[in-house]
């Protein structure tokens, strides 16, 4: 008798399986072990014999991951194969692991594919950064890959303060509002990790309970999660420049190889982060050196002093500032703020307010009116929030927490050796801590608006405004030329001679035409003929044949330098190469213009699909509803017991049908229609939203609290079908035998307010809080709780359509909170 094609050879396959270098075991429905292969029993160091018969869970816990019972739940819930990929802490290894479903158990497979994970990683991070440009984004990309890639559950990169003596967190994932005040600022003093990789140059790893002992600052600022923590320095220019801090809810023993991965990880973040801060340098440097520009024509075409001011701090708003202010003394001697910029007026109206009731102490370090007394400048890079703390009045406390100082520069604007005002610059944000660049900067700015306040001093302001000048552009892209008082180019421009490779004899007079683009020069020479008759700054754009002979585009700016006397002694000019800018406007514009037409149709696709789910389809269900009805009013007599069970099922499913298609025209309708925004007063939305729900409440016995909420800037419907959602979530999913108690609360967040719903029911797993947020997911029975899997699908499509995030923090068996964030006004 000849075997079957196709049937398995027992005995070779038993063989295969005990030769294999993949762990494999079987179990069955108790978690017994009924099979393991020699692979699995070296594992724990015991003969397969030894293992057989043991409890998995029972007996070898300590070798599982924690992704191990989410996923053979889920296996078995299923019936089908699961296939996972998990860091093992005992073995310090990927594996990818296989659970089938077997007669009598589960099969697995374990594989170790720590070095093609890790690769893969390695791989991913970096081509991630490949497409990064600025700090911010590598910083992003580095914190957003790395997590993942090497299973931390939090991560935060810190940079060096500006003199070095502490370290100022530039970004973070994972960390709760507390956290994230507590790292802040770290003093380079403290013992911590990220603080000793910072001094010593050399990574840090650490775990439980070691880390406590050797760190004695560790309690202060370690979170009951993070069970081991890996601090890596980034070095470049031969210093360290700032640290990368992974946290890890298990223990890890970080072997060699692990370390390995890291420092490399890190290596290639560095190289990226260090790419950047050139980038961002020259690219600062540029934006600086044409805010100088502006200042210096915004100060020479305007003689209204305060209207003067007003446009020096809009200016800084828009370069270098979330706070700009020009303070001069009233008639009384008092520094009053006579131009404040923001772009919330009711919080110019705050500080107005602030300092009329709070005059600077000339005798307090770094206030305006210390700078105003002794005209020296301050520089404050992080406001400490123990400073603020201290403050013993609560509405002073409270005026300064809302108006968001996170960094503050104080500058005198002197003329002639003496202070006549201050001027003040902040940012609100970590991201934008201000350096000792920044201080110079802030200088430069107070110089030229100090010659708006005393105009016989306007030349030689404008000469160490040109030298300034001067300095900033030998390191971008930019030619700076004079012409005389008539307009024309004469004696040595070496700049522009470099440029364009014109000699002296071809530039002069009106020569330096003959370089630019024919379709560009007669406007060109319009432009420029105009501003020399009106005696105005001039400004424009065109292309110019450089000394390669290619075209390349240019920014122009040009005003005129004055005498004494206010006759004209020269004109000052810059040309900026913004060809890259010209050509990445193009390719944004065609993608925009691609990105608009697949919109249409996706919103013609969306108008239609809508125009089906609430006639075409609504139509026969609506039919189907009222025929069942009219068959159980007339008919229900005639039928027995199942038919009667069998027409309630109808019924129940007719309604639950018409529920789904309801909200589904909800959901495809918040992406087809253009939303409006306006101010809308949460209060109210809540309010309404408690309205519609008077029968769940009745019912469960729910008690929602909420204090007074902000007005934010939103559509009502919207906001209200949020709010309503995440409330009846709230009362479906409650706990047996415990009332519903919902607490609704919403803190300002920079320009956002964070609202939370928080509840006491009955919680969500880990591993299901991505998954709620999905369309048509659902983590219960419908016979548990009802509902069509749209509800929190919808509460997260309103939240983004309102330029929010939302997400969720919960404890089985406690409760959950929903949070997000809303635009404040």
């Amino acid at each position: 008798m000849t075997p079957s094609h196709g049937l398995p050879n027992l005995t070779a396959l038993a063989a295969l399986l005990e030769t294999m270098a993949d762990i494999i075991f079987t179990v069955d429905h108790h978690g017994v072990i009924t099979y393991v292969n020699p692979s699995g029993a070296a594992l724990v160091g015991l003969r397969t014999d030894e293992v057989i018969g043991r409890h998995l869970e029972h007996d070898f816990s300590h070798m599982s991951s924690a992704e191990w019972a989410a996923v053979t739940r889920r296996a078995v819930d299923t019936g089908g194969p699961m296939e996972y990929t998990a860091f093992n802490t005992h073995l310090g290894r990927w594996l990818r692991g296989q659970v089938l479903p077997v007669e009598g158990g589960l099969a697995v497979q374990l594989r170790d594919v720590t070095a093609p994970y890790r690769a893969e990683q390695l791989h991913r991070v970096t081509a991630a950064l490949g497409t990064a440009q600025t700090e911010a984004e590598v910083v992003h990309v580095v914190l957003e890959q790395t997590v993942p890639a090497v299973g931390a559950y939090r991560a935060a990169v810190l940079t060096l303060s500006g003199d070095r003596q502490a370290l100022e967190l530039l970004s973070e994932v994972g960390y709760a509002s507390k956290e994230r005040e507590r790292f802040q600022r770290l003093p380079l003093a403290r013992d911590l990790p990220a603080c000793r990789a910072a001094q010593d140059g050399t990574p840090v790893f650490a775990s439980m309970p070691g880390v406590a002992r050797e760190f004695r600052d560790w309690d202060e600022v370690r979170s009951a999660e993070t069970q081991s923590i890996a601090a890596l320095p980034l070095t470049f220019a031969d210093e360290v420049q700032a640290v990368l801090v992974l946290s890890f809810d298990v223990l890890r023993e970080f072997n060699e190889a692990e370390r390995q991965f890291l420092i490399t990880l890190t290596g290639v973040g560095t190289q990226a982060l260090e790419r950047a801060r050139l980038y961002d340098t020259e690219r600062r440097d540029r934006v600086r050196a044409t805010m100088l520009a502006e200042a210096g024509t915004l100060l020479t075409t305007s003689l209204q002093v305060e209207a003067t001011l007003e446009g020096l701090t809009q200016l800084a708003l828009t370069h270098v500032a979330d706070w700009a202010a020009v303070y001069l003394p009233n008639s009384e001697g008092v520094l009053t703020p006579v131009a404040v910029a923001h772009r919330d007026p009711t919080l110019v109206e705050l500080l107005r307010t602030f300092v009329a009731q709070n005059p600077a102490d000339p005798h307090a370090p770094g206030s305006t009116a210390w700078v105003m007394r002794t005209g020296e400048s301050f520089l404050l890079p992080v406001v400490p929030p123990a400073v603020i703390d201290a403050i013993e009045n609560l509405e002073q406390r409270t005026a300064i927490v809302r108006m968001g100082f996170h960094s503050l520069i104080h500058v005198p604007l002197t003329v002639g050796g003496r202070t006549v005002g201050v001027l003040g610059l902040a940012s609100s944000s970590p991201e934008h801590t201000y350096g000792p660049e920044d201080l110079r900067l802030a200088e430069a700015l107070a110089a030229r608006a100090a010659s708006a306040l005393e105009n016989a001093t306007l030349y030689e302001l404008s000469q160490r405004s040109e030298q300034r000048y001067r300095s900033l552009v030998d390191a971008t892209r930019q030619t700076v030329w004079t012409n005389d008082p008539g307009g024309e180019m004469k004696g040595e421009q070496p700049g522009w001679a470099a440029l364009t490779g014109q000699s002296e004899g071809e530039y002069g007079g009106y020569g330096w035409a003959d370089a630019l683009h024919p379709d560009d020069r007669a406007q060109s020479v319009g432009v420029w003929e105009e501003a020399v008759m009106r005696r105005a700054a001039c400004a424009m754009q065109h292309r110019v044949r450089v000394a390669d002979g290619t075209y390349r585009h240019f920014d122009v700016r040009a005003v005129p330098v004055l005498n004494a006397d206010g006759t004209i002694r020269e004109w000052v000019g810059v040309h900026t190469d913004i060809t890259a800018q010209v050509q990445v406007e193009a390719e944004l514009e065609r993608r925009v213009e691609e990105r608009t037409e697949a919109l249409a149709r996706s919103n013609a696709e969306l108008e239609r699909f809508a125009y089906v789910a609430s006639h075409d389809l609504q139509e026969p269900l609506r039919t189907i509803a009222s025929l069942t009805g009219l068959l159980e009013r007339r008919y229900a007599e005639l039928y027995d017991e199942r038919g009667r069970t069998l027409l309630s099922q109808i019924i129940g499913g007719t309604i639950r049908m018409k529920t789904l298609l309801d909200d589904l025209l909800v959901y495809s309708r918040l992406g087809a229609e253009r939303l409006t925004l306006e101010p809308v007063a949460t209060t109210s939305a809540v309010e309404e939203a408690l309205g519609r729900l008077g029968k769940s409440l009745a019912e469960s016995g729910g008690e929602v609290d909420h204090a007074a909420l902000p007005v934010v800037s939103g559509n009502a419907f919207q906001l209200t079908q949020l709010f309503q959602n995440l409330i009846g979530n709230a009362l479906k999913f409650r706990r047996p035998g415990v009332v519903p108690q919902v607490r609704i609360s919403a803190v300002r967040e920079g320009a956002f307010w964070q609202f939370s719903v928080r509840d006491n029911g009955i919680g969500i797993e880990p591993q299901y809080l991505e998954r709620i947020f999905v369309i048509f997911q659902r983590l219960h029975l419908r016979e548990q709780y009802g509902g069509t899997g749209l509800g929190l699908a919808i509460c997260q499509k309103i939240v983004q359509r309102h330029g929010g995030r939302m997400w969720v923090e919960s404890t089985p068996g406690v409760g959950s909170t929903f949070s997000f964030t809303l635009k404040a006004l």
